[in-house]
């Protein structure tokens, strides 16, 4: 927790493989850009120590003001 806020990380050791994996990872990553953006939050690429990348999305605490999609329910 940050401030009240959230940080999360994602880490993945192994590379994407095939170059089909690799543009489905791109579409994943776009997405998920958009997505934590539109939590006024950023997407933060790192490497990871041995190897791989790690994503960090850090959000802020919510505030009254806020707005998000309601959920749909499953």
């Amino acid at each position: 927790m940050l401030d009240g806020g959230m940080e999360v990380r994602v880490i993945d050791h192994g590379p994407a493989g095939t170059s089909s994996a690799r543009s489905d990872t791109e579409l994943g990553l776009a997405s998920a850009r958009g997505l934590v953006e539109a939590m006024h939050g950023p997407l933060t690429p790192e490497e990871t120590p041995g190897g791989g990348l790690t994503m960090t999305v850090s959000l802020p605490p919510a505030t009254a003001g806020d707005s998000y999609p309601a959920r749909v329910p499953a």
